[in-house]
């Protein structure tokens, strides 16, 4: 019983964080750069951002 209680829970979180997780738009080849790169400096800190910069 704990067996089969214990695949449902592993197929039922593994569908649901192949449908959570979704690409994010700056590793989609198929919008345009600009939109990746805006996507991209949305997701970094400033530290990231002085970072490549600074070519860190």
């Amino acid at each position: 019983m704990i067996k089969k209680l214990s695949l449902i829970v592993f197929f039922v979180s593994f569908s649901l964080s192949g449908i959570l997780a979704q690409q994010a738009d700056y590793k989609n080849p198929k919008l345009s750069p600009d939109v990746q790169a805006q996507d991209l400096l949305k997701r970094m800190t400033t530290n990231k951002k002085i970072a490549q910069l600074q070519c860190i």
